[in-house]
């Protein structure tokens, strides 16, 4: 995942192992490699964009490319239906919309739906017992902006105390193991002062939680709190 941030000698590893498969006996060529990376910044990156033309020029193996596109109005309508809990014909007017804003974008939709909440153009209605919004609100309102700031910005409103707890846990990456934080933690009352800053920040939908694992629902969340870091502190 996300090779769009691999360095040079990983890329290289990775086109000789599955460039030379051809090297192995025919009963040994049982593997398959799923690589995913972002489009827009493979070129950003030219060790990336030399590993994927070494592999496309190998007779070694198979290429298929994937697009991952948004979803579509049906896809995006189905999604909020669900989290509104709400039947589809009634979401659909705001699923227009917000596919309008989002392009079909899952993340993007979550998003949005969580600034609208937060701006109170959807808002759960006790009297009728269902979720009501602004239409009007919601045709003004804009994706414009890039998502990394959106998000750097959710994670700058949250206190300073959660923040650093959040960059100290995108140190490790997309997720922790629960007692690999109790081992980073100096004893009891410095872990559960960590255990309390996730719990507000899987509240607030910044990490997911299992029995095993605080982890980061999507990498550019944890890209945000990642470059939080300095570079003194890195080094």
């Amino acid at each position: 995942d996300d090779l769009q941030w691999a360095d040079k000698e990983s890329l290289e590893l990775l086109t000789s192992l599955i460039v030379d498969v051809d090297q192995l006996d025919a009963h040994q060529r049982c593997i398959s490699f799923v690589g995913t990376y972002r489009s827009n910044e493979k070129y950003k990156n030219q060790s990336l964009v030399d590993c994927i033309e070494s592999i496309e020029r190998s007779n070694a193996t198979q290429v298929t490319r994937m697009q991952l596109g948004g979803m579509d109005i049906e896809g995006t309508n189905a999604m909020i239906a669900d989290a509104l809990k709400l039947p589809i014909r009634l979401t659909r007017p705001l699923s227009v919309a917000v596919h309008q804003k989002t392009l079909g974008n899952p993340l993007f939709v979550k998003v949005f739906l969580t600034m609208l909440f937060e701006e109170h153009a959807i808002s759960y209605s006790f009297k009728k017992k269902r979720w009501l919004w602004d239409m009007n609100i919601i045709h003004q309102r804009s994706m414009d902006r890039e998502l990394a700031a959106i998000l750097s910005e959710k994670l700058l409103s949250m206190s300073r105390e959660v923040q650093e707890t959040l960059t100290f846990v995108a140190c490790f990456g997309m997720r922790i193991r629960k007692d690999v934080l109790s081992m980073a933690s100096y004893d009891s009352e410095e872990a559960s002062r960590i255990l309390s800053c996730l719990k507000i920040a899987v509240k607030e939908s910044i990490l997911d939680e299992d029995d095993e694992y605080f982890s980061f629902p999507h990498d550019l969340i944890q890209q945000a709190a990642y470059e939080r870091v300095h570079e003194k502190e890195l080094r």
